[in-house]
């Protein structure tokens, strides 16, 4: 009786971890889904962030530069 007992306990222990087993892969399917659509997103960010680097280029390029005149000058006075 105890066998049998210890074997009906089994048999649902391999159920439980068939159906779990299952439910992992399904939620691994949607992770992969949400994982590619936010690298999708992350891309077209960059896209952007690239876009506006290139633009403010000049700008930077022109602060830096005075920058520097201002840090020679106050140099003289130093």
């Amino acid at each position: 009786m105890k066998c049998f007992d210890n074997l009906k306990i089994l048999i649902k222990a391999l159920k439980d971890i068939a159906r779990l087993t299952q439910q992992l892969a399904q939620q691994k399917a949607q992770l992969d889904a949400s994982l590619e659509q936010i690298k999708k997103f992350q891309d077209d960010i960059q896209v952007d962030i690239d876009k506006m680097n290139f633009k403010n280029e000049i700008h930077l390029a022109r602060i830096e530069k005075a920058q520097q005149h201002i840090a020679q000058e106050l140099e003289k006075y130093r």
